[in-house]
C-alpha cells in the first residue's frame, strides 16, 4: 500500500495563487507548456473546496486485509468473476 504525509499548506488558496502566477510570468515570457491561471479554481479553494489529497481505501481492500487474502478475487461476491 501507499501511504502519503500531505502538506495542507501547499495546497491552499495562497500557495496555489503563487504558484499561478509564476506559472503566468512563465508563459508570458514564452513557454507555451506553462499552466495558465485558474481562478476559479482558487476561488473553490478559498470556499472550502475539499481537500485534493488524502486516503480513500474500498470496503474490498479493507475484507483483503481483515481477511488475509492474498486477491481481490477470493472475495468478490459476483460469482460470474470467480474463477471456474
Amino acid at each position: 500500500m501507499l501511504f502519503r504525509s500531505v502538506s495542507q499548506s501547499r495546497y491552499g488558496p495562497i500557495e496555489q495563487k503563487k504558484r499561478f502566477e509564476e506559472q503566468e510570468k512563465n508563459f508570458k515570457s514564452g513557454l507555451e507548456e506553462a499552466q495558465r491561471m485558474d481562478l476559479d479554481f482558487i476561488e473553490a479553494l478559498e470556499y472550502g473546496m475539499p481537500p485534493a489529497a488524502g486516503f480513500g481505501m474500498g470496503v474490498d481492500r479493507l475484507v483483503v486485509l481483515l481477511t488475509d487474502s492474498h486477491s481481490l478475487r477470493e472475495i468478490i461476491l459476483f460469482p460470474t468473476m470467480r474463477p471456474k
